[in-house]
């Protein structure tokens, strides 16, 4: 593997470092592409200077959404009992982040008493869990038929 900056973000193994430069580069011409259109359709508008908003948005929103059904990240998990293990840990580990989310907003805010703060922690809680249970539940069926 040759050495560059973007070689801390990849991993070891070549499966997955040639799945994820792909997925960068699709998102990267996605990106560009959604910010040609837009720029055709708006011309010379005040909504220009939100281009750059969305293609940034559709960057990142690609390559999450690609990656995390791709299957490639849990390549250790091949039984339903091992399945279940993990799931039971992602649940434990989103409540987690629910509560420190919590926490650190209630210190952090200038009116800690706002109601809505659960929602969005609990909101949080459960995006991390769907995320990371997606991700676990397609690469199961990704290995289980290895």
């Amino acid at each position: 593997m040759e050495r560059t900056w973007l070689s801390v973000l990849l991993s070891n193994d070549e499966r997955k470092r040639s799945l994820f430069l792909t997925i960068l580069a699709e998102a990267g011409v996605l990106s560009f592409v959604t910010s040609i259109g837009l720029m055709l359709v708006l011309g010379e508008s005040e909504y220009l200077g939100s281009v750059q908003k969305v293609s940034i948005i559709v960057f990142m929103s690609y390559g999450l959404l690609r990656y995390t059904l791709s299957g490639m990240e849990h390549h250790d998990v091949y039984t339903k009992s091992q399945l279940n293990k993990k799931a039971t840990f992602f649940a434990v580990q989103a409540l987690v982040t629910s509560v420190l989310f919590y926490l650190a907003t209630v210190f952090l805010s200038s009116s800690p008493h706002e109601e809505h703060l659960i929602v969005y922690s609990l909101l949080l809680g459960i995006g991390v869990f769907l995320a990371q249970w997606v991700s676990l539940y397609f690469s199961y069926r990704k290995n289980k038929d290895l």
